[in-house]
């Protein structure tokens, strides 16, 4: 059983500028924490998102990703794609606000966004974060609907960047 798929690839954002990695990145939705259980009960801050992500049977994922890619609806899923940093013909090199979580250049420097059938939208708020912060040290952070293990899964996949 699935609970994330992901693809990667190198993309040219232009003929004369450099190669950038990209990643996308598809997961279930979560149902309700009132309906994970059935109890009624209040959950504290946190808990919800926590809990046991959401699984479809296998392939399932990868197709609805490919799907999502080409601007097809994935109901029942969220789709999370690379923001794409700006070219800066000043400093000749790729730029990103990374608000202090990445220090050093790297191109396993990057951020997941939420997209709406393979479109990112301008204002679409970050939900990984992942920077080099010195020679041994990485950044990692994120947010729901990404768990822990989604999250570091997205990292290790950079590995092969």
């Amino acid at each position: 059983w699935e609970s994330l798929s992901c693809s990667h690839e190198t993309r040219a954002l232009s003929q004369d500028l450099p190669e950038v990695n990209t990643m996308a990145a598809l997961l279930p939705l979560d149902e309700s924490a009132e309906a994970r259980d059935g109890s009624g009960r209040e959950w504290l801050p946190g808990e919800a998102e926590c809990a046991a992500a959401p699984e479809r049977p296998p392939g399932e994922l990868r197709s609805q990703l490919h799907d999502a890619l080409v601007g097809q609806p994935t109901p029942g899923a969220t789709l999370l794609m690379t923001k794409l940093p700006r070219w800066n013909p000043s400093t000749d090199a790729f730029e990103l606000p990374f608000h202090g979580r990445a220090n050093l250049a790297s191109e396993r420097n990057f951020q997941l966004v939420t997209a709406l059938r393979g479109k990112v939208a301008a204002d679409a708020p970050i939900v990984l974060l992942h920077g080099k912060l010195d020679e041994a040290t990485y950044s990692l952070d994120f947010r729901y609907p990404l768990s822990p293990l989604h999250a570091f899964a997205l990292a290790l996949v950079t590995w092969g960047w």
